[in-house]
């Protein structure tokens, strides 16, 4: 039988991370080999899986968010240059009418 601690401070033993000694793998006296056997490495695939699709579903929000962004602000450069358009004009007709 291995002890899983050390001698000072509980430290485990084979914490230099010789093969099978369980350093790393968060307890317990063997190590989590991730092969196809083993169910651990299933569920871990899976949740990259869903991450790698929750990142690419963000991504497309955030371009969709900047794409709308841009052309709200286009709106309303164009209504800002109506807008000096029109005052223009308007003050174009206050002089005639003075004169």
């Amino acid at each position: 039988p291995v002890s899983t601690t050390g001698g000072a401070g509980g430290a485990p033993s084979g914490a230099g991370g010789a093969p099978g000694s369980g350093a790393g793998s968060g307890g317990g006296g063997e190590g989590v080999v991730d092969t196809d056997e083993h169910p651990r490495a299933d569920t871990t695939l899976q949740a990259l899986g869903r991450l790698q699709r929750n990142y690419q579903f963000l991504s497309y929000g955030l371009v969709a968010a900047w794409i709308i962004l841009v052309v709200y602000v286009l709106m309303m450069v164009g209504r800002q240059r109506r807008l000096k358009r029109e005052i223009a004009s308007l003050r174009a007709m206050l002089e005639d009418r003075k004169r």
